[in-house]
């Protein structure tokens, strides 16, 4: 079992179209319904990441930044105007992230979408890293090429099906729909200085689409014992009307899954300060071993409890349970 911390992403480049709403202006005023594209921190000048959508909530909206007005608050009070009639909302509401920026939002449901028929292609940084995740992922496969920037040679190529053969029968085979592949972690070597070129490919007549993608380094935590739980999370939601008619609202979901893991007696200090690192930060982890490749065993979330056990000198045991982000 590993984790995969993952780089601050610097995308290089992308086929993706720029999203067509104006960047947010501090000398602007803004009315109800209004939207921008906040791409630059509050000096206006340092880039941030995720470029995200906002809309204006209240009208004379001006200088207000965004990021830092999301919250409610309440008027000041006015001649006439009762406590209980002051207004509590913020001067923005965030949308979500662009389309180009959707795969990189910590919102593995939350999906960029290619063109119609094209491949969703883009360079992100990939220095110091041995690992790139994606998670939910719609098309029919999906290339990779590592370039080492040092060199200028493409040290890594990788052409990947996602196409799954499920089948048990021949009836099986003809009759019933292909299944493919959602979630998908490559490995590679580790170069100092280098970028990563990602095409996925779409089904023929359709869109390719990925909901998160991760790029970082892997750290081993042990070996992943038989007696491994997964599942998923269902948000989906019943409603009864009035009348006792009931019916189910299909919602998002996660995965989840407990692990029994073998850990190296040595090597526990350094697991917990790992677990203790990826406080409030989602990761990438790894549930299989060496030999063994569950889709189900791949989840980006976060380590919600563990409690190491040291039996004895040579091995100890660490159980871990893992929610995933929808």
């Amino acid at each position: 079992m590993e984790v995969i911390i993952p780089k601050k992403i610097n995308l290089l480049s992308t086929n993706l179209a720029a999203e067509s709403l104006p960047e947010y202006d501090p000398d602007a005023t803004y009315s109800v319904g209004q939207k921008v594209v906040v791409s630059l921190e509050d000096d206006g000048v340092t880039p941030r990441t995720p470029h995200i959508v906002f809309e204006s909530k209240r009208s004379a909206n001006q200088g207000n930044y965004p990021p830092e007005n999301l919250e409610k608050f309440k008027d000041e009070p006015q001649e006439g105007v009762a406590d209980k009639d002051l207004v509590y909302a913020p001067w923005w509401a965030e949308v979500g992230a662009t389309n180009q920026w959707k795969m990189f939002d910590r919102f593995v449901n939350s999906q960029s979408v290619g063109e119609l028929g094209q491949p969703i292609e883009i360079e992100i940084d990939a220095s110091s890293c041995d690992g790139l995740a994606m998670f939910a992922l719609d098309g029919d496969r999906v290339e990779i090429e590592l370039t080492n920037l040092s060199t200028g040679t493409v040290e890594v190529e990788k052409d990947v099906d996602l196409r799954l053969d499920m089948s048990t029968s021949w009836w099986e085979y003809f009759f019933l729909p292909y299944e493919w592949r959602n979630d998908l972690l490559l490995r590679f070597p580790v170069w100092f200085n280098a970028k990563i070129l990602v095409r996925i490919h779409p089904n023929p007549s359709s869109r390719a689409k990925v909901g998160q993608v991760i790029v970082g380094q892997s750290r081993y935590i042990g070996m992943t014992q038989f007696g491994a739980s997964v599942g998923i999370q269902d948000f989906s939601r019943k409603e009864t009307d009035e009348d006792g008619l009931t019916t189910l609202k299909q919602g998002n979901w996660a995965k989840r899954m407990s692990l029994d893991l073998e850990v190296d007696s040595g090597s526990v200090d350094a697991v917990q300060r790992i677990f203790a690192g990826m406080r409030g930060i989602p990761v990438v982890i790894q549930g299989n071993n060496s030999d063994s490749g569950y889709e189900s065993l791949l989840a980006y979330g976060f380590v919600r409890e563990f409690d190491l056990v040291i039996p004895g000198p040579a091995y100890s045991r660490c159980a871990l349970d893992v929610s995933g982000l929808i």
